[in-house]
């Protein structure tokens, strides 16, 4: 009996130990997640929260309580929804590390996720854990830098470069729906008289007025962009005839024929603008637009503030 009790000690006592070590790791794991500066949030199978860290909570903009038992995609913003699942659903069965970008529901901050799969040695899929980062600087810093690469400064419209990446857009669309596009270049007459005369902070002032009369003519679908100088041009999608388009160039030039009130005095110019219609003319980027800027110097040639069709 003697014997008996003291091996029973010693289990006792490495038992004891035992659980006091294993003690110690949860709770030295739970500093370094309460830490971390990154958010930490374990999915079981059914891809439902079980643990989301301190930095997860401000990330997510949930307490561990509101956290526990939520699905993946209740913290995704209702945009991103579809995206996220589509790319969850193709990679549930990889043991590789993934990644993608979205938005969060409640805090609307972006959010880089990287995670993995968690298994069984059977296979059988056991949730994930997905470590979380707020990407949300990162993507406005983008955002500007492709503002700036694709806008002009002065007016905020897009530029050349943005111009034929819509146009290849909107032809792709025509092509597809059998429908038509339009393109008008816009030329002004009398802009460098007001440029010379008023000065260049009048003329500047002039361009970003003839932007914002131009943009408030045209629905959403369409793109007005300042191809330099006192030249713009403005895609026409889903236009069936070209009697829309001409109407669309008469408005804009009784728009612009309408005095500019700027600092130094008021400012009279005028447009000639010149209109290609795909399919009609042609199906080339590029051809559309040179026959539309050709047209444009017709209406210039013949007496300027017209309209002239390819």
């Amino acid at each position: 009996r003697v014997l008996c009790a003291t091996g029973d000690n010693e289990r006792t006592r490495a038992l004891r130990k035992t659980n006091s070590e294993l003690a110690a790791k949860e709770r030295h794991l739970q500093v370094l997640l309460a830490a971390a500066p990154v958010g930490v949030l374990e999915l079981d199978g059914a891809q439902c929260c079980r643990y989301l860290n301190a930095n997860g909570c401000a990330l997510t903009g949930c307490t561990p309580e509101q956290a526990q038992g939520r699905h993946i995609l209740d913290f995704v913003h209702p945009d991103d929804r579809d995206y996220v699942d589509f790319i969850w659903q193709i990679n549930r069965q990889s043991d590789e590390v993934q990644w993608l970008e979205f938005r969060l529901n409640r805090t609307s901050l972006w959010c880089a996720a990287h995670w993995i799969n968690l298994s069984h040695s059977d296979q059988s899929m056991d949730g994930a854990i997905m470590v979380l980062t707020n990407a949300t600087a990162r993507r406005q810093q983008d955002e500007r830098l492709w503002t700036l690469a694709h806008h002009d400064a002065l007016t905020d419209l897009p530029n050349r470069s943005l111009f034929w990446d819509r146009l290849g857009q909107a032809l792709r669309r025509a092509k597809r729906r059998e429908s038509g596009a339009a393109v008008l270049w816009i030329d002004l007459d009398g802009f460098k008289a007001v440029n010379d005369s008023l000065g260049h902070a009048a003329g500047d002032a002039l361009l970003q007025q003839v932007a914002q009369r131009l943009k408030n003519r045209m629905r959403d679908s369409d793109t007005v962009a300042r191809m330099g100088g006192d030249e713009f041009a403005v895609i026409l999608p889903d236009i069936g005839e070209i009697g829309a388009a001409e109407q669309v160039a008469a408005d804009l030039t009784v728009l612009l024929a309408k005095p500019f009130a700027l600092k130094g005095g008021v400012g009279h110019i005028s447009a000639s603008i010149g209109i290609a219609m795909y399919p009609l003319h042609t199906e080339d980027a590029e051809v559309l637009v040179n026959y539309a800027d050709t047209a444009m110097y017709v209406a210039k040639n013949a007496g300027k503030n017209q309209v002239a069709v390819w």
